[in-house]
């Protein structure tokens, strides 16, 4: 039993004990106004919260203590922080102090990768010392998120709400911490499938989100996050036009470069969910294109969270009729789940019949076996009450069944028999005079051939169908599948079948229900389904586009070397010229004061006739003296002159009137 359990006081200090506790005590008060000052370093703050440890102050001290832990672990030093705490909880953290450090380190193992049952184990003991309502809710709060990423919502759901309250009875209404449970208890309600309730809670948290920015408690981003996540609950309520607007609006908060990230490509990757509801391909792919670029730079290009936003690119590219692209995003996204979770986890199981159906549309032939992998994985992992099951397993099914080899023992056939087969059954119809099972028949063909690039099937299966549409008094819808069967027969050069398509195309004869006889006629008379390697000629005329590319690198490149060439030449030429005319200055410079020395020897000697004139070349510009009377020599360049009568050009030095 202790000294104080026994109702003793405790021993004397001593006087060395209470000078030393004394200078502490001084030495962290002025370490902590300066440390507080605008001229403070964090060095100040570190000698500060050392020195009040050791005077036994450590209320005092703990407002130093998680600024300087927060600071350290912004530039990485996570291991210094953790030290940190520790020292403080040695030298007596009691109560809520000693649960707050503990929360704090909790932080720093999470971000380090720590599992979740010994980050459970920490929070659950600060919990059991926790002393006031604000602590114990943090601490309800983690465990929250804990249960959260264990899968357990139903628990996430109930720490959340006990989380919510306790900082409610602890800040009251709106505070930052009611308004961060109630973003994550809508979460978990909205993944339990209750998106009424999980609407209610994240709109309470927007609410208080916009007014904690205007206040700058939180920054706007974090708002932005929030309206993404009920962007999402109101899209799975049916709401597109309310989630779209928020969903833009989500994107602006984010739009600095410094920001942009998971989140960022998360907003994307909804907003191009949305934009595809409504029929907009293009503007969808664009945006799903943008959101994997968002989360390559955030995460680098081999995380396992990149697979999400692949897939999605996938389906959008699927939709603009571009399968081999899609296959291409299929295959890395699977190949990245993979690799991080295995290849028997859900997502990759569903990744794997997603590829499959991409390998069919393009005609790749190993869309069977990938097809196969993918059945015998949905009773393995799924089971067959799963709804990607009930969905995608029929489907599988029925393209291994139709693009099985007959039994005839001529070999294995081609995807394309498939085709052929569907297109058999839709002819089969229309003979029994059953349009609507025809329809039902060959429009799924018809889009298929049309996101694979197989002309000769697409245009069979549009001519099929504009006599299927005639036939049940549709005319618009006859009248655009023969058009479209005109112009993919026409493509293919088939004149025969571009002849008797057109005739479909007029709205007379799609409206007119006597003309059964030319229906069947036409009908029997299809276009043959060609078997086209796909996929070979898409490689063929990558591989060629390629090679274009790369000529053009080089042939731009030679005549940037030309360029640089005739550059230096042309410099160096300049270079010459430049030495030239500086020696001939310093020359002339010399040869002028030897005239001028000479022509003061002479004095009256010499004649006014201009004969001694007659045999000094004047400079350029400068007249000879009277018209007629002149030499015959001009000059027409430094360094020489040309005779005006002949043309001829002499140096300087043999010049003179006689020539």
């Amino acid at each position: 039993m202790s000294a104080g359990e026994k109702g003793e006081s405790p021993p004397p200090m001593t006087v060395e004990e209470a000078t030393r506790i004394a200078a502490h005590r001084t030495l962290g008060e002025l370490y902590e106004t300066r440390a507080k000052s605008p001229e403070g370093t964090w060095a100040d703050a570190r000698e500060a919260i050392e020195n009040l440890m050791l005077a036994g102050e450590p209320a005092r001290a703990w407002p130093l203590v998680e600024s300087y832990v927060r600071a350290l672990s912004a530039k990485g030093l996570r291991d210094e922080a953790v030290g940190l705490l520790a020292r403080c909880e040695e030298r007596g953290l009691t109560g809520d102090l000693l649960a707050r450090s503990i929360l704090l380190r909790h932080d720093l193992r999470a971000s380090g990768g720590a599992t979740v049952d010994d980050l459970a184990a920490e929070v659950g003991r600060a919990l059991s010392v926790a002393e006031t309502d604000a602590t114990r809710g943090l601490a309800v709060h983690r465990l929250g998120r804990l249960a959260t990423e264990q899968g357990n919502v139903a628990a996430a759901a109930g720490l959340l709400e006990q989380a919510e309250a306790y900082a409610v009875r602890a800040f009251g209404e709106g505070h930052v911490e009611q308004a961060a449970a109630l973003q994550d208890l809508g979460a978990v309600l909205a993944s339990q499938g209750r998106f009424e309730e999980a609407e209610a809670a994240l709109r309470r948290a927007v609410g208080y989100g916009e007014t904690l920015v205007t206040e700058g408690a939180i920054p706007e981003p974090t708002l932005g996050t929030w309206l993404g996540n009920l962007a999402t609950v109101l899209v799975a309520l049916g709401r597109h036009a309310e989630a779209e607007e928020l969903l833009r609006r989500a994107l602006g908060m984010l739009e600095d470069e410094a920001l942009r990230g998971p989140a960022y490509g998360a907003l994307l990757k909804d907003l191009s969910d949305v934009v595809a509801s409504r029929g907009e391909a293009e503007e969808a792919e664009v945006l799903a294109g943008k959101a994997v670029f968002a989360f390559e730079a955030a995460l680098g290009p081999t995380h396992p969270m990149l697979a999400v936003s692949l897939a999605a690119h996938a389906d959008r590219l699927r939709d603009l009729g571009q399968s081999l692209l899609a296959e291409g995003c299929l295959r890395r996204a699977l190949s990245l789940y993979s690799e991080a979770n295995g290849p028997k986890h859900p997502t990759s199981v569903e990744l794997l019949a997603k590829l499959a159906q991409a390998e069919f549309a393009a005609g790749n032939p190993l869309a069977l076996e990938t097809a196969e992998r993918a059945l015998s994985l949905f009773d393995e992992v799924l089971g067959e009450d799963h709804a990607f099951v009930k969905e995608n397993a029929p489907l599988l099914r029925s393209m291994m069944e139709m693009a099985a080899p007959e039994p005839t023992g001529a070999g294995p056939q081609s995807l394309f028999a498939f085709y052929e087969g569907e297109i058999g059954r839709g002819i089969r119809a229309l003979e029994e005079n059953d349009p609507a099972r025809a329809i039902e028949v060959l429009l799924p063909i018809a889009e298929q051939a049309h996101d694979a690039g197989i002309i000769a099937v697409e245009g069979t299966a549009a001519g099929l169908l504009a006599q299927a549409f005639s036939l049940v008094g549709a005319g618009a819808p006859a009248v655009t599948c023969a058009q479209r069967a005109v112009d993919l027969a026409a493509q293919a050069g088939q004149h025969e079948a571009e002849r008797r398509f057109r005739c479909c195309s007029t709205r007379s004869w799609a409206t007119s229900r006597r003309r059964m006889a030319s229906v069947r006629r036409v009908t029997l008379r299809r276009v043959p389904v060609r078997r086209v390697p796909v996929q070979r000629a898409a490689v063929r005329r990558l591989a060629l586009r390629r090679v274009a590319v790369r000529r053009a690198a080089v042939q731009r490149a030679a005549v940037r070397r030309l360029a640089l060439r005739k550059l230096a030449v042309q410099r160096a030429a300049v270079q010459r010229a430049a030495a030239r005319k500086a020696d001939r200055r310093t020359a002339r410079g010399g040869q002028s004061g030897d005239r001028q020395s000479g022509d003061r020897q002479s004095g009256d000697g010499q004649s006014g006739d201009g004969q001694s004139g007659d045999r000094q070349i004047q400079r350029r510009g400068r007249p000879w003296g009277e018209v007629g009377a002149g030499p015959r020599w001009a000059i027409v360049r430094r360094g020489g002159v040309t005779c005006r009568r002949c043309g001829r050009r002499l140096c300087r030095r043999r010049t003179g009137p006689s020539g």
